[in-house]
């Protein structure tokens, strides 16, 4: 009777002790306020066990408060085990017998060695084991058998054996039972304050970033953003209630609409890694705003189909505005450029007017051509401009050599020779986004080494001094000279594909389908 009587006891403490985190989480272990709540449970959870002890007569009484009270000072600390220990002790003094002080002196270990614990698992963790608990609990119940043997009639009392059997087997394993309990839900209650702390922390630096996060429920069409995502467009979280992908679909300019929903589209087809595009939302005063949303699937159901993405919208408006203003701003650049080439074009026109509009010819022919090859439309730009300048040189020359209506002597020739050399020198010290100088250098050269002024051949010319040869030879024949009437455009393709070893073949074949095609016009 005695030993269900204890048993029954200790499984009520032990009961007790498990509601225990239930009422001090509340108000935080680790507070002024939380450690007096847990050293009030404590002891309260004492007094209901000691309300209904074992009792062997002549004031000597059992019950497990040494479990409980081990626990308070395992669990709370010298704060917690202290209060719980006061109240505990001075309700066994209160109820006096032989036994009372032996019973305090089992309360003040008790307490005592749970504190010792405390303080060895927060300088090492790893000690709170089940193997060290059971220790500690043993430990704890050999002392209480030892201060047992001093009671009255000691371990001769038949009654104070069979207690002290059931202390030494069963109270270590229910102290086990209650401080693992109480250590798991410490650890529980970490990890989520952890969790709490580091999601406000991610919060605040997301908010700080100016980051849009949204979470799409693939499967309802529901959204969840935070208050940055809302703000990018002047919304507040109110005004958007409930938002869903409809939300998002309304916002989006409608011209960037097909291509963000064709990027979605890929990514949960699972042909990108990551969602990621670009496109304009509207802002509640009406003006667009750029962002830049990333994403990407972040669950699949049981049959590996995509339900959730998430992911983020980054405001590049600036970025976007001072992009557009820099393409803006070298448009006009190469516009101007374009003009100054046009603007020499003419100065050397002007004084030779049986060639005007020459440069402007072979350049719109010398572009014709490269995008005929295939060439890019920077390659291209290239040569138009080389075309527009390339006879810069002559303005070296007399203008009354150029306009010279007979045959040149051999000394002027030569001097006509050297405007590839002078139009070079004119150019090589402006900052042309391509090397033009060159380019006009070359254009007379000849693969077969016969062309000037240095006698280059094949590999050493350039692509666009190719192209720009072709080019001024077509139109050269073409059109009228002081000293010779037009030869007609006939003609000047016989030249050009008459001679494969001065003229590349590929230049030659591109201008003669743009002839065949209709597309000269000289």
């Amino acid at each position: 009777m005695i030993l269900l009587d204890l048993i029954h006891n200790v499984a009520l403490l032990v009961a007790l002790s498990v509601v225990f985190p239930l009422v001090v989480r509340r108000w935080g272990p680790r507070s002024l306020t939380g450690q007096l709540v847990a050293g009030l449970l404590f002891g309260a959870v004492v007094l209901i066990g000691m309300a209904t002890p074992v009792d062997i007569g002549g004031g000597v009484i059992f019950d497990g408060r040494s479990i409980v009270l081990c626990a308070a000072g395992v669990i709370g600390g010298p704060a917690v085990a202290a209060i719980a220990a006061v109240i505990t002790a001075a309700y066994r003094i209160y109820l006096g017998g032989s036994g009372a002080m032996v019973g305090v002196a089992v309360i003040v270990e008790s307490a005592l060695l749970g504190t010792v614990f405390y303080h060895l698992r927060r300088r090492s963790p790893g000690i709170a084991r089940l193997r060290n608990l059971y220790g500690l609990g043993v430990l704890v119940h050999v002392i209480m058998g030892v201060l047992i043997s001093t009671l009255p009639g000691g371990l001769a009392n038949p009654a104070i054996r069979e207690i002290e059997l059931v202390v030494l087997s069963l109270y270590p394993v229910a102290t086990v039972v209650v401080c693992w309990f109480l250590l798991e839900d410490e650890g529980r209650v970490a990890v989520r304050e952890a969790l709490v702390r580091s999601e406000e922390r991610l919060t605040r630096a997301i908010d700080a970033s100016g980051t849009g996060m949204w979470d799409w429920d693939l499967t309802s069409g529901g959204q969840d953003v935070n208050d940055c995502w809302a703000t990018m467009v002047g919304l507040t979280l109110e005004e958007l209630r409930p938002p869903t992908f409809e939300t998002w679909t309304r916002l989006v300019h409608p011209d960037d609409l097909g291509g963000a929903l064709a990027e979605i589209a890929r990514h949960i087809a699972g042909e990108t890694p990551l969602y990621s595009t670009e496109f304009r939302m509207r802002h509640k005063d009406g003006h667009w705003v750029w962002v830049v949303a990333s994403g990407r699937v972040t669950e699949r159901d049981a049959s590996g189909e995509p339900v959730r993405m998430t992911g983020t919208h980054t405001d590049v408006t600036g970025r976007k505005e001072a992009e557009l203003a820099l393409l803006r701003s070298r448009d006009d650049m190469e516009q101007m450029v374009l003009d100054v080439a046009q603007a020499m074009g003419r100065i050397v026109e002007a004084r030779d007017p049986y060639t005007q509009g020459h440069q402007q010819r072979v350049a719109a022919l010398a572009r014709s051509i490269a995008k005929r090859m295939g060439m890019s439309e920077a390659a291209a730009d290239e040569v138009e401009m080389a075309g527009l300048l390339h006879d810069v040189g002559k303005l070296h020359i007399p203008a009354e050599i150029l306009t010279k209506p007979g045959v040149l002597s051999a000394p002027e020739v030569a001097l006509i020779k050297e405007h590839p050399l002078r139009g070079y020198e004119i150019l090589k010290d402006i900052a042309f986004p391509w090397p033009v100088a060159a380019i006009v250098l070359q254009h007379h050269e000849r693969l077969d080494g016969t062309g000037y002024p240095n006698g280059l051949i094949d590999g050493d010319i350039t692509m666009p001094a190719r192209i720009l040869a072709v080019a001024d030879v077509v139109e050269a024949m073409a059109s009228h000279r002081p000293y010779r009437p037009a030869l007609g455009l006939e003609a000047a393709m016989a030249e050009v594909r008459g001679f494969p070893a001065k003229y590349d073949r590929d230049v030659v074949a591109a201008c003669v389908e743009l002839r065949e095609a209709g597309l000269i016009d000289l």
